[in-house]
């Protein structure tokens, strides 16, 4: 019996599959219904604003800092904002 060295010594490689893209999240445009990244802040089909207005801020006339835009109050100087 002959054996060929080349064929013995070869170990089978299991090949790799291939790595898929993650995902983007999607989310809907209340506008426009264009599906849009989940981390834009507008849509950029029609400029709407996409930031819930819980995170939506605003800046203190008196102390700069940046505050919830729906306060009545400061929180951090106790500023009346108009």
């Amino acid at each position: 019996m002959v054996l060929i060295p080349q064929i013995m010594n070869q170990q089978a490689t299991p090949q790799a599959a291939p790595v898929a893209a993650p995902a983007t999240a999607l989310v809907i445009c209340p506008k426009c219904g264009e599906k849009v990244p989940a981390t834009s802040k507008f849509c950029p089909s029609c400029g709407t604003n996409l930031t819930p207005p819980s995170q939506q801020t605003m800046t203190c006339p008196n102390c700069g800092k940046s505050i919830p835009a729906n306060s009545k109050f400061c929180p951090e100087c106790g500023q009346k904002i108009s």
